[in-house]
């Protein structure tokens, strides 16, 4: 009878632990397929169809407005303006740089002259990228050296800002910074390669070389005001729409910079025989929104990265609890061993039958 009841306890800790395995099973392929409970923190998400047509508007609208004649024309004239001895306007007044060293130079036998960064004479055409306008420059001819010498410290620093940013308003432009890093000298004579690479683009495109350093290396308060108005109209558009999600807002901003940028380009293809108009503070924009895109996505992989880690253990926990549970179930090194098992459960039932049929005759 005690063997019986030791047999009977056997069974039922075998139901259970098969019980035991079953739900645990269960749990792990509800986790598995429960995905929409997971945590997957805050993603972002993409431009809507109304952001793109948007953003592509207005990259378009800076594009049109940086490549327009009669606002570079209004602009030249406050460069104009600024550069003459008694200024009429405000804004000449205020960029007034009339005989600034950093533009041309006294000469005892020829008046004001134009000099290189070597001191030789040259003419008019590249004086700006040969000489006095790049504030980085590590030679002598470094506007804030040059025009502190002319004015004073005080006035000299101040002076150099009116004069580089009264070249902005220019037709020709301010030369793109650290330009002076790429002179080099040729059978003695100083140049520079940006000058010398336009020379050649310039005459596939056959354009005047000059017109073509104005808008391939040269930054225009016309761009700085394009780019201002893309920026501005972007930033609208994203409070106006609420958009939340940096993600979302920084592809739109980097749409439309693009679309600027690209569209301006095109542009300056067909006006200049295939030679492009280059938006530097657009450009510029473009790059900034392009690496903090990257960076926001690399974080996004970064926190799927995490939970997928804590899907991961949490599926070798839940593994580990159902191997443990197997753990107490009987294992044989063949077939033949759970047979015979069957037989026992079988021959365990008749005695169970058995000893039914027995008690009801007493």
């Amino acid at each position: 009878m005690i063997e019986l009841q030791t047999k009977f306890a056997l069974i039922d800790k075998s139901l259970e632990d098969l019980d035991q395995i079953h739900r645990s099973i269960q749990q792990v392929d509800s986790r598995l397929l429960d995905l929409d409970n997971l945590d997957l923190g805050k993603i972002e998400a993409n431009m809507s169809v109304s952001d793109v047509l948007l953003a592509i508007f207005y990259g378009v609208l800076g594009a049109v407005f940086s490549s327009s004649e009669k606002i570079r024309s209004f602009l030249e004239n406050v460069h104009d303006d600024a550069s003459v001895k008694n200024p009429k306007t405000t804004l000449g007044k205020l960029l007034h740089h009339y005989r600034d060293d950093i533009d041309t130079v006294t000469s005892s036998d020829a008046g004001r002259i134009f000099m290189d960064r070597d001191g030789a004479q040259m003419g008019p055409r590249f004086h700006r990228v040969m000489r006095g306008h790049d504030p980085f420059s590590l030679n002598s001819d470094n506007p804030f050296f040059v025009l502190t010498q002319q004015h004073g410290l005080l006035k000299g620093i101040m002076q150099v800002f009116r004069h580089l940013i009264g070249d902005t308003f220019s037709k020709q432009g301010l030369v793109i910074p650290f330009h002076s890093f790429f002179d080099y000298t040729k059978d003695g004579k100083l140049s520079n390669w940006l000058v010398t690479i336009t020379e050649k683009v310039s005459k596939q495109g056959n354009v005047d070389a000059v017109s073509a350093f104005n808008h391939l290396f040269t930054i225009h308060m016309q761009d700085i005001l394009s780019q201002g108005i893309t920026w501005g109209l972007c930033t609208a558009h994203i409070k106006i729409a609420g958009i939340k999600d940096e993600v979302r807002a920084t592809q739109m901003r980097l749409t439309a910079y693009s679309v600027s940028f690209f569209t301006h380009a095109t542009i300056g293809m067909v006006r200049q025989g295939g030679v492009p108009y280059i938006n530097w503070p657009t450009f510029g924009m473009m790059m900034k929104e392009l690496y903090k895109l990257f960076r926001l996505n690399y974080k996004q992989i970064k926190e799927l990265e995490q939970v997928t880690t804590k899907i991961i253990h949490s599926n070798i926990n839940l593994e580990r609890q159902v191997f443990a549970t197997g753990m107490t179930l009987t294992s044989y090194q063949n077939g033949q061993g759970y047979i015979q098992e069957l037989q026992q459960q079988d021959r365990l039932f008749k005695e169970l039958v058995d000893f039914m049929l027995d008690s009801e005759k007493f």
